[in-house]
């Protein structure tokens, strides 16, 4: 089950990746930003369920010091900048509809370029906090982690030191990178919607409409991703 969902992710998100960058008439902002979040989706599922799959297969649920900080630094990084761009992904639909005569002067390649790579920094730099407060607590030799990978509240949850800081930290950047984007999406998507029911003519609504709809990749990781923010993951311990 784990191997055939993860094969499933691979080559719907790197077929989706190919066809934008093949396609002359996908070259437009939404499918660049679609593009990298389908290898930012690739590299997220890669941090957990390759792992899991061997647990599995072997039986051994030990991990290393190193390894399991080295899992917790990419999935709490990919996690946080996957909620930056699609909050990115938002705000190209509300430029595109609520002020089509500016949009291509806006949304400019350069522009979306400094989006994506923001939207990286920021998760990465984001995760530097997280994974140096965490690694240097103390964790007791008779403690295990209660979870199927290493996360940073389960982390906090096996140590034995006083975690009030890394605790307090957590809840901060989950309000600010993970609410923040959800919130700005569904501002960006109610707006957006106001917009178009403001059109009189039918073609114009429809077309607004057009607009407005997101291929189903997107759509799912805007109601699932940002909402949960760096614990989406989670659903895989029904496996």
């Amino acid at each position: 089950m784990i191997l055939m969902t993860y094969t499933m992710i691979l080559v719907g998100n790197l077929t989706i990746f190919s066809v934008i960058k093949i396609d002359i008439h996908l070259q437009t902002p939404m499918y660049f930003f679609l593009s990298y979040l389908s290898i930012l989706d690739v590299c997220y599922s890669s941090v957990t369920l390759p792992a899991m799959l061997i647990n599995a297969i072997t039986g051994n649920t030990r991990v290393s010091f190193n390894l399991c900080f080295t899992q917790l630094y990419f999935f709490v990084s990919l996690g946080g900048s996957e909620c930056l761009l699609l909050a990115a992904m938002a705000y190209d639909r509300y430029v595109a509809i609520c002020d089509p005569l500016c949009y291509p002067v806006v949304m400019n390649k350069t522009f979306c370029s400094y989006l994506v790579v923001g939207s990286w920094f920021f998760g990465f730099l984001n995760s530097v906090l997280h994974t140096a407060l965490t690694s240097k607590l103390t964790f007791c030799r008779n403690r295990h982690v209660n979870h199927f990978f290493c996360d940073v509240p389960p982390m906090l949850n096996a140590s034995c030191a006083d975690t009030h800081t890394s605790q307090t930290l957590l809840y901060i950047v989950s309000v600010f990178l993970g609410m923040s984007p959800f919130v700005f999406v569904i501002a960006s998507y109610i707006q957006i919607i106001s917009t178009i029911l403001k059109i009189h003519s039918a073609a114009g609504r429809k077309k607004g409409l057009l607009h407005l709809l997101l291929p189903p990749h997107c759509s799912y990781s805007i109601l699932h991703d940002c909402q949960l923010q760096l614990h989406w993951s989670k659903a895989w311990g029904i496996l």
